[in-house]
């Protein structure tokens, strides 16, 4: 990104009540590293078809700005956030889309909503994205909602485009560093399919086994592309594993 757009991006950085880092460098730089630990597994050309699920404000888009040619969507639940960057990100670069969703989930709607996420259809066509992303939503997200948006995802995913997804994955090495104390969440209640850290506010932090993600990616005709294990087992951080799947294509 050129030095000559720094500023303007800068300026669409949001107000600090929706931003999970405090310090807009610390914001904008944690995007940027992001988005750049996907670009090392997938090329994304500037003419690119980008959805992210869960887009907040935004923030993930911020890379973005100044080099995209291509098309930006995003959606959330939350609908200040969404109203602040139609309102300021959209104003300036019209290629990037954000929408709002009332999708039930007692962690990250409060006002309760009305639609349920097992049942909810995302409005795009088929085949429509080189690359959607999902960044800190699934460790949000019981089974059933996991499940329909996989479903959703590989429907309107491009033969020869990606999905990027973070977990907080449970395996043996977890189930260990569990066991020692090492971990920064402890997901020692199974809630059916999924464990889940606190059974009072279920969707406050949940873990899919890996067999449990592998068999539902290939329901939907995923497979596994790459697999990079982040640093929550054992630095007490919230530094999550993620997937890159891609379409199994005959």
């Amino acid at each position: 990104m050129s030095t000559g757009n720094m500023k303007l991006v800068e300026d669409l950085i949001p107000p600090l009540e929706m931003r999970s880092n405090k310090d807009p460098k610390t914001y904008f730089d944690t995007a940027r590293s992001n988005i750049t630990q996907i670009e090392k597994y997938v090329e994304i050309s500037e003419d690119a078809a980008i959805l992210d699920v869960g887009c907040a404000a935004g923030r993930l888009a911020f890379p973005f700005i100044g080099r995209l040619k291509g098309t930006y969507d995003g959606f959330d639940i939350r609908k200040e956030q969404i109203d602040w960057a139609t309102n300021n990100i959209t104003k300036n670069y019209p290629n990037f889309r954000f929408t709002y969703f009332d999708i039930k989930n007692e962690w990250m709607n409060r006002s309760g909503g009305t639609v349920e996420g097992s049942q909810f259809s995302f409005p795009y066509a088929d085949g429509s994205f080189d690359l959607i992303i999902y960044h800190s939503i699934f460790t949000h997200l019981m089974p059933d909602v996991a499940k329909q948006y996989l479903a959703e995802s590989s429907r309107i995913l491009k033969d020869t485009g990606s999905l990027y997804i973070t977990f907080y994955v449970w395996d043996r090495e977890t189930e260990s560093c569990v066991a020692h104390n090492e971990t920064q969440w402890q997901f020692a209640h199974q809630v059916g399919e999924c464990r889940v850290h606190d059974p009072e506010r279920p969707e406050y932090a949940v873990s899919f086994h890996r067999d449990w993600i592998y068999e539902e990616a290939l329901k939907n005709g995923l497979h596994v592309k790459n697999f990079i294990q982040g640093s929550w087992r054992n630095a007490r951080n919230h530094g999550q594993d993620y997937y890159i799947f891609r379409k199994h294509v005959s």
